[in-house]
Order: structure tokens, then sequence, then C-alpha cells
């Protein structure tokens, strides 16, 4: 159903990345596109519509497979890359090459030579959460419990997870880019990988840390999943904000 309303589906990616902020998720991929692939669509100025309406117009009447909420997804091709967002100005800016790019980020750079580094096929960027003086659904009389405090929390403001498979199985890199004192929260990212869950499993139960080194201003951590875990747990568990992902 999705290849009939957009002309492609997952089926024709080969490579994606995404950028999710609030209701705007943003995604380019390269794969089997060229300009047939987007003819079935309305088009102005080379940029196609799936639906109807203004930017980010939710009308569940209109509700697809690709588009749940019913708001208007805006796509373009540019070679065999395809661009699809709910934001026209942005499709706009991919196809005129005038738009902020992510890689002119200095950290995220570096992070993404890291996980090149170590052979990644998949990662994810994020910044981290702060739980002091936000609405987590975790008081901090828990943490004091688990013997946590807010300066034994690392200090970074972007982390990234990457995927790889090695020779004895899963492998997964975390990357956490700091700021201040490196060295300190080489330490701290480390007892907390050592640490518990929040709700108070031991995390070598989940994952064997395999090794924390320092590169520049980047802490790498290096992991393998427990027998009985899939590579996603650490992604499970940056996902519910548990000990390793929290920042002070």
């Amino acid at each position: 159903m999705v290849h009939e309303e957009l002309g492609w589906s997952v089926v024709d990616v080969e490579q994606f990345v995404g950028h999710a902020v609030g209701p705007n998720v943003t995604t380019v991929a390269t794969g089997g596109f060229d300009e047939t692939t987007l003819v079935g669509l309305t088009e102005v100025d080379g940029i196609y519509s799936a639906g109807n309406g203004a930017d980010y117009e939710a009308d569940l009447a209109q509700s697809t497979p690709a588009r749940p909420g019913g708001a208007p997804l805006r796509l373009a091709v540019s070679g065999n890359r395809l661009v699809a967002s709910p934001d026209t100005a942005i499709v706009q800016q991919w196809l005129d090459g005038s738009g902020p790019t992510l890689a002119d980020e200095g950290a995220l750079a570096g992070i993404a030579r890291l996980l090149d580094r170590a052979g990644v096929y998949a990662a994810m960027f994020s910044a981290p959460t702060s739980l002091f003086g936000q609405p987590l659904p975790i008081a901090e009389t828990v943490l004091e419990a688990l013997g946590v405090t807010r300066k034994s929390l690392p200090r970074y403001d972007t982390y990234a997870i990457g995927w790889a498979v090695g020779a004895e199985g899963p492998e997964i890199t975390v990357v956490y880019h700091v700021a201040g004192d490196v060295d300190r929260a080489r330490e701290q990212v480390a007892k907390r990988w050592r640490g518990t869950t929040l709700r108070g499993a031991d995390i070598a139960t989940l994952v064997s840390l395999e090794g924390v080194d320092v590169d520049g201003q980047n802490v790498i951590v290096s992991l393998t999943p427990a027998s009985d875990r899939g590579p996603n747990i650490v992604y499970l568990m940056a996902d519910g904000e548990d000990l390793p992902f929290l920042v002070e």
C-alpha cells in the first residue's frame, strides 16, 4: 500500500538517514530512485505531495500507512536520492542545497568518524536527558537509594549508539561528546556502565563492558549484548532514559 501511494517503499532503500524533532520527521534515502519514482503524485516546482493540505495539517480522513496522521508528505528526488518531510521549506532547501546540514556540526562529525572506525552498519544520535529539574518519571529519592548523586552523572552534550557485527557476534559502540573534563567524564561513564539500571538491575546482566576509551573530547564505550539479549538492548535503555544516558 505504501508503494501504491508514494511510488516507492522500504524495499527500494539501500541507505537512509532520519532527523526527528517533534512532528518534523525528515528522511533522506538512497536507492532505486529516479525521475520517474514520484510521477504519480502532485508536483509543484520539483516538490511532490502525498495528501492534501498545509504543512503538518493532520486529517485522519486522509490517514494511510505512509501517513498515519493524515498530514501531507512532501517529497523530492535528486539522482538516486530521495527526501521525505512534512515541511515544504526543508525539502526545498534540500533540493537547492541552501539549508543547514548536521555534517557541519563538529561534534557530530567527530562522533561519526569514530563510529565509522568501529565499522558500524547503523547508528542513532541524540541529545542527553537531564534528570534534575525535569518532569521525568523517576524521583531523585530513587537515585539516592541507588547511590547516584548529581555530581556522579557525567556532563556531555551529545551521544550516539552504533551497531556492528564482529567475529564473535553483535558489537555496540556508544560515543559521548564531552565539552569539559573528558577524563572525569570517562570515569563517570565507566561507573554508570558498571552499575545498575534505574530499576536496580545489574547492567552486567544486559551487556558486557568491553572497554571505555577517550579520543579527543569523546568517551567511547565498547559493549556486547548478553547472550539472552538482542543488540537493541542499549537502544531500549536510551529510549527509557536509563542511568547511562542521564546527565547532570
